[in-house]
């Protein structure tokens, strides 16, 4: 009995020094992980915060989508690691804020965007061109790179976002015009479309509409990803006039496209009510403005 007693006491003892040992060692090795991480990643955070004393917080992330890692910067802001799909694939970088949760800087780690223009995000001149701005700010957007800045600005806004709790509202981007084309215009039978619903609502008909884009026509590589556009269009009956544009479902490609996806965009179309009129092409979504323009063209024949 006495023996057995002293094995179960021996055992407990061990067992207890034996945990105490392990948390000992988790915490030490922890701390040795971080900073090997932190190590690592110092030329990056140091283009944004020179000389800054780095704490890694990763954990208050709480899986925030996009968000990578945090960094706070010892009386001087905040650092967050991001990853965003650009025009040739994913971009991982480094913004910080300072502690007025203004944008210092930006600092690239990878990217495949297109040489000559999406690598202009990885410049010095890119980095420090929304330095001193507001995440709510007209951010900036480099020309023959748009996709590019638009991924690191998406980034920067969830960022922001997450920083402030929450409370960030930004304000949609002023769409960036390109071309302007007929609604009559015959190159827009190459994009079909089809009125899938009409609705009754006071003075105005809801119509839903689907309509081909670029995933569907003109994309080289074709996916299973991708489908019609489903836009949302309501005609006042009386003027027979565009009320409003909604944009349901998209189909085309992702962060490229679906910048047509903008309110005020969308805003240039009320009051149109003719096949005749001419309207603007969102820059760098052309086939994707087709799309839309299909629909407009359907509902206006429907009147």
């Amino acid at each position: 009995m006495k023996r057995t007693l002293y094995l179960a006491l021996f055992l407990a003892v061990v067992a207890g020094l034996a945990g105490g040992l392990l948390t000992l060692v988790d915490s030490v090795t922890r701390d040795k992980i971080a900073e090997a991480e932190i190590s690592k990643e110092l030329v990056y955070l140091e283009v944004i915060f020179p000389g800054g004393t780095f704490t890694k917080e990763t954990e208050k992330l709480e899986g925030a989508a996009g968000l990578l890692d945090l960094y706070t910067v010892e009386g001087k802001g905040t650092v967050y690691k991001v990853e965003e799909t650009g025009f040739g694939g994913t971009i991982v970088y480094l913004v910080g804020f300072d502690t007025d949760q203004k944008i210092v800087g930006t600092s690239v780690i990878s990217h495949t965007e297109t040489p000559g223009f999406g690598d202009v995000i990885e410049t010095d001149t890119f980095s420090s061109a929304n330095s001193g701005k507001k995440a709510t700010d007209q951010l900036y957007i480099s020309s023959g790179a748009t996709v590019s800045s638009k991924a690191v600005n998406r980034g920067i806004l969830a960022a922001a976002s997450h920083l402030s709790g929450g409370e960030l509202v930004a304000e949609p981007e002023q769409p960036t015009l390109g071309d302007k084309v007929s609604l009559s215009d015959e190159k827009l039978s190459k994009y079909p479309a089809t009125i899938e619903s009409t609705e009754e609502d006071g003075d105005n008909v809801v119509y839903r509409v689907k309509a081909e884009g670029y995933g569907l026509v003109a994309s080289e590589y074709p996916s299973p990803d991708y489908k019609e556009n489903l836009f949302v269009i309501t005609i006042n009956k009386e003027t027979r006039s565009i009320v409003s544009i909604e944009l349901e479902e998209f189909g085309d490609t992702k962060n490229i496209g679906d910048v047509i996806d903008n309110p005020l965009y969308f805003e240039l179309f009320v009051g149109v009510n003719s096949l005749d009129a001419e309207v603007d092409t969102y820059s760098n979504a052309t086939i994707t403005s087709y799309s839309l323009f299909s629909a407009i063209n359907a509902v206006l024949a429907d009147q």
